[in-house]
């Protein structure tokens, strides 16, 4: 009983931390869409004291991460709230399909980098309209 008492008085006056891995998720994991629409994606931080940078990377033909440039005017980034951002690509073509994920600077943390899961964007054509049928026929 006597070894017990430390452990005890530890619980009492020192409540156990939970600890959690810190993560960012991304969403949404599959994403259909035409020409000419606009892809939204979201990025939560499981804490928001992690998210000292946020940025959105799609992955390249040539297999290496391309860093999108929120100052375009094809992206646009918002930030929802403390843990959540947005991204819009706009007036998607299909060369936007790919994968994409955010990844978040941080300093805080001993891995001061985390990267989110993926999300698939697939892009296809218009589909004709039956105005382009009736002139094709």
């Amino acid at each position: 009983m006597q070894n017990l008492c430390p452990l005890l008085l530890g619980f009492l006056f020192c409540p156990p931390v939970l600890l959690v891995k810190p993560f960012v998720h991304f969403r949404p994991a599959q994403l259909r869409l035409t020409e000419g629409e606009t892809a939204t994606f979201t990025c939560s931080i499981s804490n928001p004291d992690y998210g000292n940078y946020l940025n959105w990377y799609q992955w390249g033909p040539d297999c290496q991460p391309v860093k999108l440039d929120p100052g375009s005017r094809k992206y646009s980034v918002s930030k929802r709230d403390r843990r959540t951002y947005q991204m819009e690509i706009r007036d998607v073509e299909k060369n936007d399909s790919g994968t994409y994920y955010c990844w978040v600077n941080a300093i805080q943390l001993k891995v001061p980098f985390l990267k989110s899961n993926e999300g698939n964007l697939t892009v296809t054509g218009v589909p004709p309209t039956r105005l382009d049928l009736l002139w094709m026929s």
